[in-house]
């Protein structure tokens, strides 16, 4: 009687080994495809934020939810609530009450309510944060009082400008800027001069829900580059150009912490943690971390997709913008009124 036939132990190591190739072969596709997925949904989400923020726009005479007067600072993400379908969540906010030295018990459960919208789904940190990721100690009992509050982050902010110029355009806390965000500065969409599909409104940064002290004894990082004196417009000027070393005693003592609390919190505008700043770096800057002194800030626009942000324009629509972008054209694309000529992207 002759006995059946079987795979060999060298037959069977080779189906296993071709297998693992062919797997090989195909995860790196596979996780492509699923990062374009969620690239798409990104854009979708920004494209759903353009239309909520026209929406808003049409109620209110075009005035844009980023700009005004007042003690409140309410994120523009935080008033288009009822115009992307989220007015439960609205409903949860008293926008009477004012933020910018306080967040008190009655504001709580709003903020610590994830916007599925406002999330690149790329982005794998942690939504939620808490009091001390906000990087505030000296100020945290006046915003959250005793608690150890946990607060929503997000992955979008809007632009309030270049970041290029005087005290307004650097810090989060001074008048009228050159972007879309300018507070204290009640212009509308008809003032956007340089045309609303050449101007950006909202981009998208990495959520970073903890924060760190810059070190009394510096160490390597990067060979980023450094600054002396408390200008934001300085220290910028001095990572893009990479003119010295952070090793320098005056950019240590100028430099009151890295910014790795970044987009904590959806309901905050102008903060360090908020969702309101000037992206001056290029796309994903590589010379070093987001700073801030005080409400002084230099940040950049950034994403966990390969090559670029998505930016949503003031028409509505949604772009791509490259890491390669030329300088002078990211920072006219930030300016609603700067009278540049922008050229393809």
């Amino acid at each position: 009687m002759r006995g059946k036939k079987a795979f060999t132990l060298v037959e069977l190591l080779v189906v296993i080994a071709i297998i693992g190739i062919l797997i090989a072969l195909l995860l790196p596709a596979v996780q492509q495809a699923r990062e374009a997925a969620r690239r798409m949904s990104c854009s979708n989400n920004l494209k759903q934020m353009g239309l909520a923020m026209h929406n808003y726009a049409s109620t209110f005479s075009e005035q844009l939810p980023g700009c005004g007067a007042g003690d409140s600072d309410f994120s523009p993400l935080a008033r288009m609530l009822p115009y992307c379908e989220q007015t439960n969540v609205s409903n949860l906010i008293d926008f009477k009450i004012p933020v910018r030295n306080e967040f008190g018990p009655e504001l709580w459960e709003a903020a610590g309510t994830p916007i599925s919208m406002y999330l690149c789904p790329s982005d794998p940190e942690p939504v939620m944060g808490t009091r001390e990721a906000t990087g505030y100690e000296s100020e945290a009992t006046d915003q959250f009082g005793s608690e150890n509050v946990p607060v929503a982050g997000a992955n979008y902010f809007m632009n309030k400008g270049s970041g290029v110029g005087g005290k307004s355009e650097t810090h989060l806390s001074s008048g009228p800027s050159n972007g879309m965000a300018s507070f204290g500065d009640e212009f509308r969409l008809r003032d956007v001069t340089d045309g609303l599909s050449n101007t950006i409104v909202f981009s998208e940064s990495r959520r970073r829900s903890n924060h760190g002290v810059v070190p009394s004894t510096p160490t390597a990082q990067d060979n980023i580059a450094r600054a002396s004196g408390n200008s934001p417009s300085a220290w910028a000027e001095a990572f893009e150009n990479g003119t010295s070393s952070i090793d320098d005693p005056a950019f240590l003592s100028s430099v009151s912490d890295w910014s790795y609390g970044r987009m904590v919190s959806w309901m905050r505008a102008r903060d360090v943690s908020g969702v309101v700043f000037p992206p001056r770096f290029t796309p994903n800057f590589k010379a070093g971390p987001d700073l801030y002194v005080r409400s002084g800030i230099a940040y950049g626009a950034r994403s966990y997709h390969t090559g670029g942000v998505n930016a949503g324009l003031c028409d509505g629509s949604v772009r791509f913008v490259s890491d390669s972008i030329d300088r002078e054209v990211w920072w006219a694309l930030l300016t609603r009124n700067g009278g540049e000529v922008i050229g393809e992207y």
